[in-house]
């Protein structure tokens, strides 16, 4: 039996690039083109059970009734009875219809991505140390697979990773980078056999929308990097057995979908 040994980076390298580039270009220019955020700043904001939201200064509140101040100066009265939630707007951005981002405390990530022969989902749990930067640790379970020397090779990933997230702008849909940066410890499967863990990477770029409440939906582009080495036992020419030994580096654009809540 010969061993025979083989480096090679998993496809879609350059078009991984083009992607990100592309997609920094398209969130830079789209997210400028939404609508500014609200100056509510020590201001109070009342959603009512019919969806109307209301802006402002609460002038008295005498059961059942609440007079109300808007901010274009008119006073309101306001029913408890059809009050769904009060808000004081003292760690969120408040958008167009009462929708908001949160700018300070933790904060919980949850995902699953998609790209040509990977899959992966995620977990993660992060604080805010500034109202645009924030910081955490994470998990995954991830599968890719890739050809090399006319052989199959798929990989199993349980990942550990820190995690760092930087929000470019305030407006309405906000647009994000971020990075993160572990191990990837193999996991031997049917799938997946014989090969050894290595170090992870994964930057992106994406883009996240308010709501009224505590969860927001997210997408994103990231480029999954994941070192790997292994053996797989092949047949040559009249069924000689061989052992292909390979280090391959797996570089894959993936589609991220998931949900950021406080």
């Amino acid at each position: 039996m010969s061993a025979t040994s083989i480096w090679q980076p998993a496809r879609s390298t350059a078009l991984g690039i083009k992607c990100i580039i592309s997609s920094v270009v398209f969130a830079l220019v789209f997210t400028n083109l939404t609508f500014a955020q609200l100056n509510v700043k020590g201001k109070t904001i009342i959603h009512y059970r019919d969806g109307s939201v209301f802006i402002g200064d609460v002038i008295s509140n005498v059961y059942p009734v609440i007079k109300f101040r808007i901010t274009t100066g008119d006073t309101l009265s306001l029913f408890t009875g059809q009050i769904k939630k009060m808000q004081r707007p003292d760690n969120i951005t408040v958008h167009n219809k009462g929708k908001f981002h949160f700018i300070d405390g933790n904060f919980g990530i949850v995902a699953l991505s998609l790209g040509s022969g990977s899959v992966q989902a995620e977990a993660n749990v992060l604080k805010r140390l500034e109202d645009k930067f924030a910081v955490g640790v994470g998990t995954s379970l991830a599968y890719s697979d890739f050809d090399v020397a006319g052989t199959f090779i798929g990989h199993d990933f349980f990942t550990l990773h820190g995690i760092g997230r930087y929000y470019l702008n305030n407006n309405r849909i906000r647009a994000f980078t971020d990075l993160r940066l572990g191990y990837g410890f193999s996991r031997d499967t049917f799938l997946a056999p014989d090969h050894s863990g290595g170090i992870h990477a994964q930057p992106g770029i994406g883009i996240i929308f308010p709501s009224r409440g505590s969860f927001r939906w997210f997408f994103a582009i990231s480029q999954f990097m994941q070192y790997t080495r292994g053996t797989q036992t092949e047949f040559g020419p009249f069924q000689t057995p061989f052992v292909l030994e390979y280090n391959v580096l797996h570089n894959r654009t993936l589609f991220k979908f998931g949900l950021e809540f406080k």
